[in-house]
């Protein structure tokens, strides 16, 4: 696919691995002469090696940098290896996962530091020149929890969210020279940021990796029974209300929406979610190798219409319903689209 990007030039932030390097390769194969950047000399070299055919295959090159974006001097390397980007991706490490707690101030001001304030700097050198041009690209790598922190994570939670807010008024100004400004959000991915996170959960509640990874919940018994499991699900909705009755409240972690709480499941931070089995068997059937659905349905809601005191519909409706239910078409969309039957994909939408 060709999305116009043959001669840009780019800066992509801590691009040897992980995130950053997805970014860089996409921005190779498109023909763009890549800024790629690390600290880790050897690492950033091996990535270079990787990324290098690919560029020159499209047209462009790559231009290693090994540097630490976070200090001035790592932001002048950046800039001397392309002083005016067509592209800037904005990424860099967060802090370790940690109790808000044991965080010193001097800590806090590194992590905001990293997180918010160089990427605004970093911005702050690259904007004029996009604007004079009438092209710029600039995207911010933050993360999910931007929009639902999650405990131990608090400060990097914290410093996104507020370079998040001080870029908005900045990209609303400079949208009208044809420079945008957006962020990505990441969920989960396999990336060393969360080996190091599942790591600290294991150690948190003193077991290893690999008994964090075991199958320790097998029955709804399981996790009444053991109250170091910890429970997660949408807020406002039945199933937390259900999680309330089951386990008690004081048990519940409450999300704004379910995929957050999946995450959170998948980076460590709860053991179980609470959701209909049809959502439930879409989360399973996308990450089959980390997830798997447990126990018998807790709770079981009838279908049901909500019409204005006194309508003339609620006649019609409800005998259209009995009639759905006797003749078996009910009991039929039930096993069709609520069993394992149900195999949807986006495919079947288009």
């Amino acid at each position: 696919m060709d999305f116009g990007l043959s001669g840009r030039t780019a800066i992509v932030c801590a691009s040897s691995r992980g995130l950053g390097f997805g970014c860089a390769r996409a921005l190779a194969q498109e023909g763009c002469t890549v800024v790629i950047n690390g600290r880790d000399e050897s690492r950033l070299a091996q990535a270079a090696a990787a990324l290098a055919p690919l560029a020159e295959k499209a047209g462009g090159r790559i231009v290693p940098v090994a540097a630490d974006v976070a200090t001035p001097a790592g932001q002048k390397a950046l800039f001397a290896a392309c002083p005016e980007p067509d592209i800037l991706i904005n990424n860099n490490a967060g802090p370790p996962f940690r109790d808000f707690r044991e965080l010193t101030r001097e800590q806090i001001l590194e992590g905001v530091t990293a997180n918010m304030v160089v990427a605004i700097e970093l911005i702050q050198k690259a904007i004029d020149p996009m604007i004079a041009r009438k092209f710029g690209r600039i995207v911010n790598i933050t993360s999910g929890t931007v929009k639902m922190p999650l405990a131990g994570l608090d400060l990097s939670s914290g410093a996104r969210a507020g370079l998040t807010g001080f870029l908005a008024g900045v990209a609303r100004s400079v949208a009208p020279h044809n420079v945008t400004i957006n962020f990505l959000l990441p969920g989960t991915f396999e990336t060393d940021r969360l080996r190091a996170n599942i790591e600290a959960n294991a150690k948190k509640q003193n077991i290893d990796v690999a008994q964090s990874r075991q199958n320790r919940i097998n029955s709804v018994d399981d996790v009444k029974n053991n109250p170091a499991i910890r429970i997660g699900t949408q807020t406002g909705t039945t199933n937390y209300e259900t999680g309330v009755q089951v386990f008690g409240a004081d048990r519940m972690e409450a999300f704004e929406q379910f995929p957050f709480a999946v995450q959170a499941l998948l980076a460590g931070d709860i053991d179980v979610v609470l959701m209909d089995e049809t959502a439930g068997q879409g989360y399973v059937g996308v990450n089959a190798d980390s997830l798997k659905l447990v126990g018998e349905s807790l709770s079981s809601d009838q279908l049901g219409f909500i019409f204005p005191r006194g309508s003339d519909l609620v006649a019609p409706v409800n005998a259209a319903l009995a009639e759905l239910r006797t003749n078996g078409t009910l009991a039929q969309l039930a096993d069709q689209y609520f069993s394992d039957k149900f195999t949807i994909t986006y495919d079947d939408l288009e």
